[in-house]
């Protein structure tokens, strides 16, 4: 049966990764990739990522590496999603899933694409076959949903220490990403949103029905109209930096609904765009 609850999880991350771009484009950390010379709130900028030229050229637009990624690792799953037996690693126990951020900073460490650097082809893979093979049983979803609140104290220490040790930084430098407190922050904070998540979103109404519909042309679109609506502003009328932020987000997410809605009504379009067959 489908749940309601990862649905949400899934469109409320793509609504963060929104936020998270807007932070990006006027980052003032001096990570590459932003808008050169933008006025930046500093108290925002250790939401910025490291997005370079090359990525533009080998995903097309900034945010498909994922995507990408996903793709890869999904092929890949295919062949060997018949060594799933269930019956042992569902019966891990709260503990032992907790651990498995050993071996999560351990893929850190290793394939991991130079200049690229989005490309960290072994954390993904390791998290994405943990997600398919543990965290996908039901029995290991109703433990998370009981210590979702221990969870969520890891998952906010880990952040403070990973805040304090790189507010300022650049935080996509490997000595922060292969970094123990940053791995045990990642793996602590996807347990409990999966915990709290069950708990408190596994419902469903007319707005979420869309978004999960949505989210994914969302994820698709919204960097080019962000970037090009940041870049207007950063040309044509400097703003103070808090009404670039503001004014961002207050155009940027009703521009790429449009968008959206627009393309999935155009049928060649929605389908080399969106990968949509129908409405």
């Amino acid at each position: 049966m489908r749940s309601a609850y990862l649905d949400n999880i899934r469109w409320g991350t793509v609504l963060l990764v929104f936020l998270y771009h807007i932070c990006y484009l006027f980052n003032g950390v001096g990570v590459p990739g932003g808008i050169p010379g933008a006025e930046s709130l500093p108290a925002l900028d250790v939401f910025a990522a490291a997005l370079v030229y090359p990525i533009a050229v080998v995903s097309g637009t900034g945010p498909l590496w994922f995507a990408q990624m996903l793709f890869l690792f999904s092929c890949l799953l295919m062949p060997v999603r018949r060594l799933d037996r269930g019956s042992a690693l569902e019966k891990l126990p709260a503990w032992a899933v907790f651990l498995l951020f050993l071996p999560l900073w351990g893929s850190s460490q290793v394939l991991n694409v130079p200049v690229l650097t989005m490309y960290r082809f072994g954390i993904y893979l390791a998290a994405f076959l943990m997600g398919s093979f543990i965290l996908s049983h039901e029995k290991i979803q109703r433990e998370l949903e009981r210590f979702r609140l221990p969870l969520a104290g890891m998952a906010a220490a880990s952040g403070a220490v990973c805040t304090v040790r790189w507010l300022g930084k650049n935080y996509t430098d490997p000595a922060c990403l292969q970094s123990l407190p940053a791995n045990l922050c990642a793996w602590s904070a996807v347990l409990a949103v999966l915990g709290l998540g069950r708990r408190h979103l596994n419902r469903e109404s007319v707005f979420t029905r869309y978004m999960r519909r949505a989210g994914f042309g969302i994820y698709v679109l919204h960097y080019p109209v962000l970037l090009a609506i940041r870049s207007g502003l950063h040309a044509w009328r400097r703003f103070p930096a808090v009404w670039n932020y503001t004014l961002a987000l207050v155009i940027g997410l009703p521009a790429t609904l449009g968008l959206y809605e627009a393309i999935r009504r155009i049928p060649v379009v929605r389908y080399l765009v969106l990968g949509q067959r129908g409405r």
